[in-house]
């Protein structure tokens, strides 16, 4: 019985049978398009994060097992670039033009291959948890 105070026990990650390793984290591309919070939600509702990319060594890893256009775990919310976790982001690829410094919108990272580009939150692509 789940006493009525009672505080759920942390969820363990759930790695999904065709996710890949790298650096002892699990990968898995998402194929299904959504909105950047949906995409968030669904690697949270799996126990993990959108992918951060942290060195040219996981660009290429992520360039190899995406092949298009994914959701990455970054935001400019309040004027930094930021991790889902809260940390700053400190590897940048960006494409040229990039990114986009309209202090009025908030833009999320999209790994385009090879690069990086700022969109709106409501654009819809595939992504990467």
């Amino acid at each position: 019985d789940i006493l009525p105070d009672a505080v759920p026990p942390p969820t363990s990650p759930t790695i999904p049978a065709d996710a890949v390793t790298f650096n002892g984290h699990a990968y898995k591309v998402f194929t299904e398009k959504f909105d950047w919070l949906t995409a968030k939600a669904r690697c949270e509702s799996l126990g993990g994060h959108l992918a951060f990319v942290e060195s040219t060594e996981e660009q290429a890893f992520v360039d190899q097992i995406s092949r298009g256009y994914v959701w990455l775990g970054a935001t400019d919310a309040g004027g930094t670039w930021k991790h889902t976790d809260g940390r700053p982001v400190t590897f940048t690829n960006w494409t040229l033009s990039e990114p986009d410094k309209d202090p009025n919108i908030e833009r999320c990272l999209v790994n385009v291959p090879s690069r990086w580009s700022s969109q709106v939150k409501q654009s819809h692509y595939a992504f990467i948890c």
